[in-house]
């Protein structure tokens, strides 16, 4: 048997998310089709992440199994060419039966999106603010964030762990234009929703809507202290790294 591993490049738009569930439409169930009708036979795959829907990636990362020898441009070829418009492989490559997408990675990157003004062309990949936010205030707030800390009040309700425990590197603010900006986050790990309620909260913190700073309400370890969920639109999964 041999194991491969691929990236992915994917619209989250038209998507009920990453895993494959009953009469919806996910990414893994396009890939998992495409491989079954490339090489004549059901193939699982297992995703470094599973995205919610609506929320996109240009990094994320999987590895199948298979007792084919895949040449990997022709593999490839072949996989887009069966992949939905809105799904694309790349970077397929063997790696060691002990390899996995999810628990040999060692850090995530996503990156959130946002928009001061409406921009039809782009309003699936960003999401509006529609209100003032002190652009300042955000990237301050951000600043506090990098370190090991508990991120309770960051996760879900719907977060099925005890382990809340995550260890973030990088949380900055880059302004592209008058109107775009965009979060970058990386960490060890991120709960259920983590990412977009950061986003929501800090944006809550900005406009002055929460009199509260980040790691106050981090001290608190309760999701009603913190902020509104910030919509799947604006986020990316944007790299997941590996130590080989």
């Amino acid at each position: 048997m041999n194991r491969y591993f691929a990236r992915v490049e994917y619209d989250g738009t038209e998507f009920a998310g990453w895993q494959v569930q009953p009469d919806q439409r996910t990414v893994q169930g396009s890939i998992e089709k495409a491989l079954a009708v490339y090489l004549q036979s059901p193939i699982r795959v297992v995703g470094a992440g599973r995205t919610d829907a609506g929320v996109h990636g240009r990094g994320q990362a999987l590895h199948f199994d298979t007792e084919h020898t895949l040449s990997s441009k022709s593999a490839l070829r072949a996989l887009n060419s069966l992949l939905p418009d809105d799904v694309a492989l790349y970077d397929l490559s063997p790696v060691t039966s002990d390899f996995h997408a999810r628990f040999s990675a060692c850090s995530r990157r996503y990156r959130y999106y946002l928009s001061t003004e409406k921009h039809p062309l782009s309003h699936r990949f960003y999401s509006r603010v529609s209100y003032p936010v002190d652009w300042t205030r955000f990237s301050e707030e951000l600043s506090c964030l990098p370190g090991e800390r508990i991120f309770t009040s960051l996760c879900s309700s719907r977060c099925y762990t005890d382990n809340h425990r995550c260890r973030i590197t990088e949380a900055t603010l880059t302004q592209l234009d008058d109107t775009h900006f965009v979060v970058s986050l990386t960490a060890d790990r991120f709960l259920y929703n983590m990412v977009r309620n950061i986003v929501g909260t800090v944006i809550d913190i900005s406009r002055g809507y929460l009199e509260e700073g980040i790691l106050e309400i981090l001290e608190k370890r309760d999701r009603s202290a913190a902020g509104v969920t910030a919509p799947a639109r604006g986020l990316v999964l944007e790299y997941v790294s590996y130590d080989t």
